[in-house]
């Protein structure tokens, strides 16, 4: 009987020890799985900030891309209005250089005229040379005045012409 008991109480001692080994690896699995299903949920987290970054950083990327055509294109307005600018400059300048040079014919055939016209005088007086002297010396000034002025009248129209350029 005794010896009975003893098995018994060895299969209880057994069958307790393994009912304590069984909860303890049951609780060992589940703290495993709560800490598995946390990293994963901690994994799932990083992944949606992750996806949200990334489509931030494609908002931003277009947005970028964006700025640099809008910036091309009115870089490209400004070397086009730049352009154009130089050639009404330089239109008005060879408008200017022609108006110069007419008016420059101009004076010669009236200073043409006006030196024939003295000529024939100058002959009827008795005093030709000194007549035709002065003439020339007259004329000669008159021509320096009327460059003068001409080169004045030229450098203040393409000062004006370049001003105004320059405040467009």
């Amino acid at each position: 009987k005794q010896w009975y008991q003893r098995r018994v109480r060895e299969q209880w001692r057994i069958k307790a020890e393994v009912e304590a080994k069984t909860a303890e690896v049951l609780l060992q699995k589940e703290r495993t799985a709560k800490k598995f299903e946390e990293l994963l949920k901690a994994r799932e987290e990083r992944l949606i900030k992750l996806r949200a970054e990334e489509e931030e950083l494609a908002v931003l990327n277009e947005r970028m891309r964006k700025e640099r055509e809008d910036m091309e294109r009115r870089r490209e307005k400004q070397r086009q209005i730049e352009k154009e600018k130089i050639a009404a400059f330089q239109a008005a300048r060879e408008e200017n250089i022609k108006a110069n040079e007419q008016k420059l014919a101009e004076l010669r055939e009236k200073d043409a005229l006006t030196q024939k016209k003295r000529l024939v005088a100058g002959k009827k007086r008795v005093n030709y040379r000194a007549d035709l002297q002065a003439q020339k010396l007259e004329e000669q000034a008159a021509e320096q005045a009327r460059r003068e002025q001409e080169e004045k009248e030229r450098k203040e129209r393409l000062d004006k012409l370049a001003a105004t350029v320059a405040v467009e």
